[in-house]
């Protein structure tokens, strides 16, 4: 990397950080403008494409989504509620149990 390129990199994302931008926003935003003065814009923006793609396709973010369905499941059909009692019966009388 350049000079020109880390500072583009370090006052852009200080600038979007002075505007209320989210701190992810404003890494990837200054990220995506420092590869823009590295490379022409077509090939940053695949890059970047590409790099979003190959992130998401991964098995631990599909997790994600499902253990969020497995617990709206379990609270829609009242089976937290007897988990919690179980629990409560099974180590509630030991101290913080």
């Amino acid at each position: 990397m350049d000079s020109l390129t880390i500072l583009v990199l370090a006052v852009s994302f200080f600038l979007f950080l002075l505007v209320g931008v989210p701190i992810s926003f404003a890494i990837g935003l200054s990220a995506f403008l420092s590869l823009v003065v590295m490379l022409p814009a077509d090939i940053a923006a695949q890059i970047l494409a590409q790099k979003i793609l190959t992130a998401l396709d991964s098995f631990g973010l599909l997790a994600i989504p499902l253990f969020i369905l497995a617990a709206d499941l379990m609270n829609i059909g009242s089976l937290a509620d007897r988990l919690l009692v179980f629990c409560q019966a099974l180590v509630g009388r030991f101290r913080g149990g």
